[in-house]
Protein backbone atom coordinates (compact mmCIF):
# COMPACT_ATOMS: atom_id res chain seq x y z
CA UNK A 1 0.00 0.00 0.00
CA UNK A 2 1.36 3.43 -0.94
CA UNK A 3 1.67 5.76 2.02
CA UNK A 4 0.53 9.28 1.12
CA UNK A 5 2.99 12.04 1.92
CA UNK A 6 1.80 15.34 3.34
CA UNK A 7 2.01 18.30 0.97
CA UNK A 8 4.81 19.72 3.15
CA UNK A 9 7.06 16.80 2.18
CA UNK A 10 9.02 18.01 -0.82
CA UNK A 11 11.96 16.07 -2.18
CA UNK A 12 12.52 18.69 -4.85
CA UNK A 13 13.66 21.62 -2.74
CA UNK A 14 17.25 21.80 -3.96
CA UNK A 15 18.05 25.00 -2.03
CA UNK A 16 17.27 23.38 1.31
CA UNK A 17 19.06 20.18 0.27
CA UNK A 18 22.17 22.16 -0.73
CA UNK A 19 22.07 24.19 2.50
CA UNK A 20 22.25 20.99 4.57
CA UNK A 21 25.40 20.02 2.63
CA UNK A 22 25.01 16.29 3.30
CA UNK A 23 24.41 15.20 -0.31
CA UNK A 24 20.96 13.85 0.47
CA UNK A 25 17.51 14.76 -0.73
CA UNK A 26 15.18 15.16 2.23
CA UNK A 27 11.60 13.97 1.89
CA UNK A 28 10.59 14.37 5.54
CA UNK A 29 12.37 15.75 8.59
CA UNK A 30 13.63 12.25 9.44
CA UNK A 31 13.79 10.64 5.97
CA UNK A 32 16.24 11.40 3.19
CA UNK A 33 17.87 9.57 0.33
CA UNK A 34 21.17 9.58 -1.51
CA UNK A 35 21.01 8.74 -5.19
CA UNK A 36 23.80 6.40 -6.29
CA UNK A 37 23.62 5.76 -10.04
CA UNK A 38 20.67 3.38 -10.54
CA UNK A 39 19.60 3.09 -6.90
CA UNK A 40 18.82 5.20 -3.86
CA UNK A 41 19.88 4.49 -0.31
CA UNK A 42 17.56 5.79 2.37
CA UNK A 43 18.57 7.24 5.73
CA UNK A 44 15.99 7.43 8.49
CA UNK A 45 16.73 9.64 11.46
CA UNK A 46 16.86 13.31 12.39
CA UNK A 47 19.79 15.51 11.47
CA UNK A 48 22.60 15.53 14.04
CA UNK A 49 21.11 12.43 15.70
CA UNK A 50 24.58 11.01 16.37
CA UNK A 51 25.92 7.49 16.15
CA UNK A 52 23.43 4.68 16.59
CA UNK A 53 20.39 6.93 16.29
CA UNK A 54 19.51 6.47 12.63
CA UNK A 55 18.95 3.62 10.15
CA UNK A 56 20.40 2.92 6.70
CA UNK A 57 17.97 1.28 4.27
CA UNK A 58 19.88 -0.65 1.59
CA UNK A 59 23.59 -0.45 0.90
CA UNK A 60 24.01 0.90 -2.60
CA UNK A 61 26.04 -0.25 -5.54
CA UNK A 62 29.61 -1.55 -5.52
CA UNK A 63 32.02 1.30 -4.92
CA UNK A 64 29.54 3.54 -3.08
CA UNK A 65 30.83 3.09 0.49
CA UNK A 66 32.51 6.50 0.68
CA UNK A 67 29.42 8.29 -0.68
CA UNK A 68 27.26 6.59 1.96
CA UNK A 69 29.78 7.20 4.76
CA UNK A 70 30.21 10.88 3.92
CA UNK A 71 26.46 11.53 3.69
CA UNK A 72 25.90 9.73 7.01
CA UNK A 73 28.70 11.62 8.76
CA UNK A 74 27.51 14.99 7.40
CA UNK A 75 23.84 14.37 8.20
CA UNK A 76 24.09 12.63 11.57
CA UNK A 77 27.48 13.61 13.01
CA UNK A 78 29.75 11.40 15.05
CA UNK A 79 31.41 8.69 13.01
CA UNK A 80 28.21 8.31 10.96
CA UNK A 81 27.44 4.81 12.30
CA UNK A 82 23.77 3.75 12.14
CA UNK A 83 21.83 1.61 14.60
CA UNK A 84 21.38 -1.01 11.88
CA UNK A 85 21.02 -1.64 8.18
CA UNK A 86 17.64 -2.68 6.81
CA UNK A 87 17.55 -4.43 3.44
CA UNK A 88 14.60 -4.34 1.10
CA UNK A 89 16.13 -7.23 -0.86
CA UNK A 90 19.51 -8.64 -1.86
CA UNK A 91 19.97 -7.53 -5.47
CA UNK A 92 23.47 -6.24 -6.29
CA UNK A 93 22.33 -2.61 -6.39
CA UNK A 94 21.05 -2.84 -2.82
CA UNK A 95 23.95 -4.80 -1.27
CA UNK A 96 26.90 -3.35 -3.19
CA UNK A 97 28.83 -2.27 -0.09
CA UNK A 98 26.85 -4.17 2.54
CA UNK A 99 29.74 -6.39 3.64
CA UNK A 100 32.08 -3.42 3.90
CA UNK A 101 29.71 -1.23 5.91
CA UNK A 102 28.30 -3.99 8.16
CA UNK A 103 31.83 -5.10 9.08
CA UNK A 104 33.16 -1.57 9.49
CA UNK A 105 30.26 -0.36 11.60
CA UNK A 106 29.62 -3.65 13.42
CA UNK A 107 25.86 -3.21 13.17
CA UNK A 108 23.05 -5.71 12.68
CA UNK A 109 21.61 -6.24 9.20
CA UNK A 110 17.89 -7.02 9.03
CA UNK A 111 16.22 -8.67 6.04
CA UNK A 112 13.26 -10.88 5.30
CA UNK A 113 14.04 -14.53 6.07
CA UNK A 114 13.56 -15.50 2.41
CA UNK A 115 16.41 -13.14 1.47
CA UNK A 116 18.89 -14.73 3.89
CA UNK A 117 20.36 -17.28 1.41
CA UNK A 118 21.47 -14.35 -0.78
CA UNK A 119 22.94 -12.54 2.21
CA UNK A 120 24.72 -15.39 4.02
CA UNK A 121 26.77 -16.49 1.03
CA UNK A 122 24.85 -19.70 0.39
CA UNK A 123 22.91 -18.92 -2.80
CA UNK A 124 23.13 -16.66 -5.84
CA UNK A 125 20.10 -14.84 -7.15
CA UNK A 126 18.46 -16.50 -10.17
CA UNK A 127 19.36 -14.95 -13.53
CA UNK A 128 17.38 -11.84 -14.42
CA UNK A 129 14.52 -11.93 -16.90
CA UNK A 130 15.11 -9.21 -19.51
CA UNK A 131 11.46 -9.41 -20.60
CA UNK A 132 10.18 -8.40 -17.17
CA UNK A 133 9.23 -4.77 -16.80
CA UNK A 134 10.55 -3.50 -20.10
CA UNK A 135 12.99 -0.65 -20.61
CA UNK A 136 16.75 -0.44 -20.85
CA UNK A 137 17.47 -1.60 -17.31
CA UNK A 138 15.45 -4.78 -17.89
CA UNK A 139 17.29 -5.39 -21.17
CA UNK A 140 20.73 -5.17 -19.56
CA UNK A 141 19.70 -7.01 -16.38
CA UNK A 142 21.21 -10.36 -17.49
CA UNK A 143 24.61 -8.67 -17.09
CA UNK A 144 23.97 -7.65 -13.47
CA UNK A 145 25.87 -9.61 -10.80
CA UNK A 146 23.91 -12.33 -8.98
CA UNK A 147 26.67 -13.48 -6.62
CA UNK A 148 25.59 -13.57 -2.96
CA UNK A 149 27.17 -11.44 -0.25
CA UNK A 150 28.04 -12.85 3.14
CA UNK A 151 26.99 -10.89 6.21
CA UNK A 152 25.91 -13.99 8.14
CA UNK A 153 27.58 -12.77 11.33
CA UNK A 154 25.45 -9.60 11.26
CA UNK A 155 22.24 -11.02 9.74
CA UNK A 156 18.86 -11.07 11.51
CA UNK A 157 15.28 -11.69 10.44
CA UNK A 158 12.93 -8.76 10.16
CA UNK A 159 10.32 -9.24 12.91
CA UNK A 160 7.28 -11.38 12.07
CA UNK A 161 5.00 -8.69 13.50
CA UNK A 162 6.06 -6.38 10.60
CA UNK A 163 7.68 -3.79 12.85
CA UNK A 164 11.02 -2.39 11.71
CA UNK A 165 13.94 -2.52 14.15
CA UNK A 166 15.09 0.87 15.44
CA UNK A 167 12.29 2.61 13.50
CA UNK A 168 9.53 3.14 16.05
CA UNK A 169 6.09 3.36 14.42
CA UNK A 170 7.28 1.98 11.06
CA UNK A 171 5.90 -1.21 9.56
Amino acid sequence: MQIPLPSAADAENRNIDLYRNDNTRQIAADVAYRQLAIVNVIVVGYQNAGDGNWVLVDAGIPGSAEAIRSAAHARFGGSGRPACIILTHGHFDHVGVLETLANEWGVPVYAHAEEHPYLDGSRSYPPANPAAGGGLIALISPFFPTKPVNVASHLYDLPCDHTVPFMQGWR
